[in-house]
């Protein structure tokens, strides 16, 4: 799957983006821990650690702790939507 910061709500499905708007007050700060990569926390029943890696604001490739199997999680999707409205 591949996704960029800036066309995020055309490359997920209107479900899954709705979702992870609502998760947008629960996603803690996001941080830099490494270059091109932004670690954020979201707690919702439980702390899910979710780590992306970033070029060009292009995702290369993400984690989240949920252990979801889709191909890519509302917790991942909504520390996108956090990083996209900090960088406007």
């Amino acid at each position: 799957m591949e996704l960029s910061l800036d066309n995020i709500q055309a490359q997920i499905h209107p479900s899954w983006y709705s979702a992870a708007e609502e998760l947008l007050p629960l996603v803690g700060p996001i941080v830099w821990p490494y270059e091109g990569t932004v670690q954020a926390d979201i707690l919702v029943d439980e702390e899910w650690e979710v780590l992306i890696q970033l070029e060009n604001d292009k995702v290369l490739s993400f984690s989240c702790t949920c252990g979801d199997e889709s191909p890519i999680c509302i917790h991942v999707v909504a520390v996108l939507l956090k990083l996209q409205l900090e960088q406007e």
